[in-house]
């Protein structure tokens, strides 16, 4: 038993199997005569496959063309419906695949392993009571079943970049394929077969409950982006080309076909691209941009420049790759596509890394047609002028001036911390500018909060100004999740190049359990490179701000605390707001908060936040004058 469902889980010796061994066993199994199993003979016959293709059909995600596409051929069925998919969670798509058993059509359904965690256990329940054969796959070593492909009646197969979620059909932008072809549908029931008989498969066996009763889904209308600096995705295409190539992983055939070509390039190769860091294709571009002679662009999600694929954007950068970047804190470019030579197009569920080829089951495919390679093309020229040009960042921040209270054990980098606090005026007053009309604005729930702070993190590429009221210890659960996450992402955008400053409240009386807390993550954040400032005691500091490139602004009621981050204690809600141009005013807001002068090292700031605490006690003559007695000896001190 798993989350109340029970699976068919796998020996223990099956487990200690190794690859090798267990592709033996699948050649040892005795396959049955019947027809049904004909479609695994002929997987094993042709590797890789060219089916011939009467008509292929592409749907763009986000519009609407792309749901309403693999809607129309689920309500088209009438025999069978087999779907291999990473992630299943749109409702509407859940609905249809529930639908279908009802009316005597087979539903077979294989996904991740991933979606057997408890998060998920109400969307196997409500699939399994309806009917549907459920199977998780767990590929070894930690990798993943990613494809994202689906069969319709033997005769027809979609397949193409989107996972089953709301993100990929409302948000993201990918590409879906419809190919007409049965030959090219017996291939994929094979590889589909050969999983589901794998030690890598648990069925999944549904409660026997009553199913509810479903009506299947409308289709939706397309969503049209006005928003300035947004670009639509095309509408729906038809095709009659020749049969594509199809290709499974994990294996390196289909990055070996794809890197040779690369290298035999003759004019020009472009590519929109969500991961890349596998090294046959990296090297192929670098080489044959060094060669000169063939134009090399690469449309690239811009989650590389926050993540391990950034040092592969530098160095193809430098090596004359035209590198130009899409995204935003909700919006992906999650296609995994390439056009060579206005004649080749690959496109399939694998991003271009050493886990798609090693580890995950994935699927690709590569077409021999002038005419869809030179429209894919025509459509990246135009998505090309609402991405971003690359521009190289720095390993390592730069030495910054510095003074004497960022010197010390802290890094020379480190930059200064606050100025000498005014007292006169402890709490400085920014003019904020007229309302801007024209700044985009999102509401952020509890289980969206996390998921875009780190993607303004990881995006960040000048500075991540935030002041909080509270950040979990490392002992509480919080930090195993995304509280530990976000921590993480902000000393790598400090080691990138990015100034990080992290204003933290402290309490006014020390004994309170949050001073020591936010003492000790000055500690370890500063020594890490991170300017961590503590807010003076004289008012409560209780802001919940994020400034990211002085333009993306996260702010509500959202702590970076347990009960704040996984929604278990109680409810919040923020907002993102982003304006069309970097705002100084941000800057000015954060720099002006009362803060600790001397953060050098846990004595200094200690020290000062005792005087300060003894000042707010005294009359305004004893104040004054202990004021001032304490300012001529910080200023001696060397």
């Amino acid at each position: 038993m798993m989350h109340g469902v029970n699976f068919r889980r796998q020996t223990p010796d099956a487990r200690r199997q190794t690859p090798d061994a267990r592709r033996q066993k699948l050649r040892r199994w005795r396959f049955p005569a019947d027809a049904k199993h004909l479609t695994v003979i002929l997987f094993l016959l042709a590797k890789p496959f060219s089916a011939s293709a009467d008509e292929v059909t592409i749907a763009f995600s986000p519009r609407g063309e792309a749901l309403n596409l693999v809607l129309n051929e689920l309500r088209a069925a009438t025999g069978r419906v087999d779907l291999a998919q990473f992630y299943v969670t749109h409702p509407d798509l859940i609905d249809a695949l529930c639908v279908l058993p009802a009316k005597g059509i087979r539903v077979r359904l294989l996904t991740d392993v991933t979606m057997g965690e408890a998060a998920q256990q109400p969307t196997l329940d409500k699939l399994t009571r309806h009917g549907v054969q459920l199977y998780l796959i767990e590929p070894p070593k930690s990798g993943k079943m990613h494809m994202k492909n689906l069969v319709i009646d033997g005769e027809t197969v979609i397949a193409g970049t989107a996972n089953w979620t709301q993100q990929a059909f409302d948000l993201n932008f990918e590409d879906t394929l419809k190919i007409a072809s049965p030959a090219l549908a017996a291939v994929y029931l094979a590889k589909m077969d050969e999983l589901t008989a794998s030690d890598m498969a648990s069925e999944v066996h549904g409660s026997g409950a009553k199913p509810a009763r479903l009506t299947f889904p409308l289709p939706k209308p397309p969503v049209v982006r006005t928003p300035p600096g947004r670009v639509n995705a095309p509408g729906i295409r038809r095709f009659t080309v020749p049969a594509p190539e199809s290709f499974f992983l994990p294996d390196p055939e289909p990055f070996d076909r794809l890197a040779a070509q690369i290298r035999s390039a003759t004019s020009r190769i472009d590519v929109a691209i969500f991961l890349l860091n596998e090294d046959r294709i990296v090297s192929a571009l670098t080489e044959r941009a060094q060669a000169g002679g063939c134009a090399i662009r690469i449309l690239a999600d811009v989650g590389m420049l926050g993540s391990g694929n950034l040092e592969v954007l530098q160095n193809l950068a430098t090596a004359g790759v035209e590198i130009r970047t899409f995204g935003s804190d909700r919006e992906n470019l999650h296609m995994k596509t390439c056009v060579v030579d206005g004649r080749f197009f690959w496109t399939g569920s694998a991003n271009w890394t050493k886990g798609a080829m090693s580890l995950n089951v994935e699927d690709m495919l590569c077409f021999d047609s002038p005419e869809l390679a030179a429209w894919y093309a025509k459509w990246m020229d135009e998505f090309a002028k609402v991405c971003q040009p690359f521009v190289p960042l720095q390993a390592q921040a730069a030495p910054v001036a510095t003074n004497a209270a960022s010197v010390g054990k802290w890094p020379v980098g480190l930059p200064p911390t606050a100025p000498r606090t005014d007292w006169d005026h402890l709490v400085e007053h920014v003019d904020f500018p007229p309302l801007e009309t024209n700044a985009w604005t999102a509401y952020l729930p509890d289980e969206a909060y996390a998921p875009v702070l780190l993607d303004l993190i990881r995006n960040a590429r000048q500075t991540i100004l935030i002041a909080m009221y509270k950040v979990a210890e490392p002992g509480e659960k919080a930090a195993a999740g995304f509280q530990g996450q976000i921590v993480s992402e902000l000393v790598k955008a400090a080691t990138r190049g990015v100034y990080v400053g992290l204003l933290l409240h402290v309490p006014v009386s020390p004994q309170d359990a949050l001073y020591e807390a936010h003492s000790r993550w000055a500690e370890r954040l500063r020594a890490k490179g991170i300017d961590v400032r503590l807010s003076l005691p004289t008012l409560p500091m209780h802001e919940k701000f994020v400034s990211v490139d002085l333009c993306k602004v996260l702010v509500g009621s959202h702590n970076w605390s347990e009960g704040a981050l996984d929604g278990s204690r109680v409810y919040e809600s923020s907002a993102l707001v982003v304006y069309p141009q970097q705002q100084k005013w941000l800057a000015d807001y954060f720099f002006s908060r009362p803060a600790v002068s001397d953060m050098s090292s846990r004595e200094a700031w200690e020290r000062e936040l005792t005087l300060i605490r003894h000042a707010k006690n005294m009359d305004a003559s004893d104040k004054y004058q202990f004021l001032e007695s304490f300012g001529a000896e910080t200023e001696a001190t060397p």
